[in-house]
């Protein structure tokens, strides 16, 4: 089966009604320290003093650390603090595991079938915890009851769906009056649609889209809410930069004059227009503009890490100062094989991403002709710089000292040798200076 066909299966859930959870990778071994699962093709691998951490489980459970993590099952945030479970998946075959979590009451038995007298065998973290909380997590997991909610919802969403009233006020809506301030007659949908825009501005929602068709209307039907339901202070109006003179001049085209004051926040006296914001009734705006204000104003909240002094934000500088920065930080085992393989592509050590083909016998050429050597392993690297006299850094003792005296005498002898030149040409204009008036 194919990678496209294997992803459509896990998104589509086929043959598998009961959950939709993926399958976990069983049997695994989970090693605490670096917070790494392995699966059986990957114990081969590992040295035996690397073996000897192993955990064999088949999932774990701990206190969340952060609020980001999500459920694999219903979708929703699993708060700070909150006691989870994670077990182990992948993609492929020679793909590493990575954790996915769970709720605890989003457990499902189809899938793990977890007995209670094997949860302290198979859930690493379960001896950590205290009876009561031993406990709590037994009953959480046989309730479903985070699960079974979002079911709930979801099955009256699918049914809302599907009768149709989604996106639309099944109940009668009051007709509104054209507005007398507005310039031009109203087509008999336009009106339905300012009805339809005041009628969401006075529920639950306060607001909605209007998706109608280019070319329908909807600027007009946008100009006539503002002037059906006035609000105290300026109304927003966000638009490509190509638009903004369009809003402009339609505003002015489709209202009586002096109906409704505009005000264009944009380019470099925007500074200066801010001010005058309270004057005006529409303030009209770019998505770029928008975009850079917001980050001035989040910037002003970075903070400066300790260690390094480069800014960051709040969220940001925990996750620099855990795993980059510090004298308390750690990369993941991960992230360290990350580092060391981008290291060896600088170095020309080891297998490169472009390389497509294993063929070592015949390299390609580069552009002045000449065949490139072929990448050499890790470990064939240090037999042959031991072999050849290298150094760990791969250079010759020998050889770098008689560069180096070499480097040194060349340039302490270059200052000499130039300064004596100088005093010859120098003695030598003397001499000519003085003999000349004399054969005059």
């Amino acid at each position: 089966m194919g990678e496209f066909a294997q992803l459509d299966n896990f998104l589509t859930q086929e043959g598998n009604k009961k959950s939709n959870l993926p399958a976990p990778v069983s049997p695994a071994w989970y090693e605490p320290e670096s917070k790494t699962w392995y699966g059986q093709n990957d114990l081969s691998s590992l040295s035996k003093k690397e073996k000897q951490n192993l955990v064999s489980c088949t999932m774990f459970c701990q206190y969340a650390t952060t609020g980001r993590s999500k459920c694999r099952r219903c979708g929703e945030v699993i708060e700070k603090d909150i006691l989870r479970l994670g077990y182990p998946f992948r993609w492929r075959q020679q793909d590493p595991c990575f954790t996915m979590f769970l709720h605890t009451e989003c457990y499902d038995p189809a899938v793990f079938g977890i007995k209670e007298k094997e949860l302290r065998k198979k859930i690493y973290g379960y001896e950590a915890l205290n009876n009561t909380e031993r406990a709590r997590l037994w009953k959480e997991m046989r309730s479903e009851g985070q699960h079974a909610a979002a079911s709930k919802e979801g099955a009256d969403a699918t049914a809302e769906y599907s009768s149709g009233s989604v996106g639309r006020c099944t109940k009668s809506v009051p007709e509104v009056p054209v507005p007398k301030d507005l310039a031009v007659p109203m087509l008999p949908f336009q009106k339905e649609g300012l009805a339809w825009m005041c009628h969401q501005e006075e529920s639950s929602v306060r607001g909605g889209i209007l998706a109608d068709e280019m070319g329908m209307g909807k600027t007009i039907q946008a100009i006539s809410l503002l002037l059906a339901r006035p609000i105290k202070g300026p109304c927003l109006v966000i638009c490509p930069m190509a638009a903004v003179n369009q809003w402009m001049k339609e505003i002015e085209k489709f209202t009586k004059k002096g109906t409704l004051k505009t005000l264009v926040y944009h380019g470099s006296e925007k500074g200066r227009v801010a001010t005058q914001f309270k004057k005006c009734d529409v303030v009209i705006t770019t998505y770029q503009t928008l975009e850079s204000d917001y980050r001035r104003e989040a910037h002003k909240h970075r903070v400066k890490c300790k260690y390094c002094g480069k800014l960051f934000m709040p969220e940001k500088l925990t996750f620099h100062q855990r795993y980059f920065c510090g004298p308390n930080a750690e990369k993941t085992k991960k992230q360290q094989k990350t580092a060391a393989k981008k290291a060896m592509q600088s170095m020309g050590i080891g297998p490169s991403k472009s390389s497509s083909s294993t063929d070592t016998r015949a390299g390609p050429v580069n552009r002045v002709g000449h065949a490139e050597r072929p990448a050499v392993p890790g470990a064939e690297l240090v037999d042959l710089c031991e072999k050849k006299g290298l150094d760990s850094s791969g250079r010759k003792p020998e050889l770098v000292d008689r560069l180096m005296d070499f480097a040194v005498r060349g340039k302490t002898d270059e200052p000499v040798k130039k300064a004596r030149v100088v005093a010859r040409r120098e003695a030598g204009r003397g001499e000519t200076g003085r003999g000349s008036p004399n054969g005059g």
